[in-house]
């Protein structure tokens, strides 16, 4: 069990870590489980985010929003989605390498997706 004011303080990290000034979120291919060591997706695509949020609703929750334009995946069927950044321009880092992955969702594929469309994901990390 850990107590209220422990969970406060580890969902106020979460979020201070997805809003680092490099934090960023990617979509791959890939779909299949992956290891707490990985630093990224299976099959990352390496596109770049059109929106990337990271909110607190309520005490223990974190909610992050992807949105990735159809433009960048046309054709695509979008398998996983995780967030983290890139530490190789940030004065203060909090991880010894370059990249780093906080979190990875591997779902059932979503699409193919044409140039006009729209992906918006939703993730959801609440500490319990």
């Amino acid at each position: 069990m850990i107590t209220d004011l422990l969970r406060d303080k580890l969902a106020a990290y979460i979020l201070t870590l997805a809003n680092h000034a490099n934090a960023e979120g990617d979509v791959g291919l890939g779909g299949n489980s992956t290891s707490p060591a990985a630093t990224t997706l299976d099959v990352p695509l390496g596109v770049t985010t059109s929106q990337y949020t990271a909110t607190r609703s309520g005490d223990n929750v974190v909610e992050i929003k992807l949105m990735v334009e159809g433009s960048n995946i046309t054709g695509k069927v979008i398998r996983e989605a995780s967030f983290g950044g890139d530490h190789s321009n940030a004065a203060n880092s909090f991880d010894d390498g370059d990249a780093f992955m906080l979190s990875r969702v591997a779902f059932e594929g979503v699409g193919p997706f044409a140039s006009n469309e729209q992906l918006e994901i939703f993730l959801m990390l609440e500490v319990e």
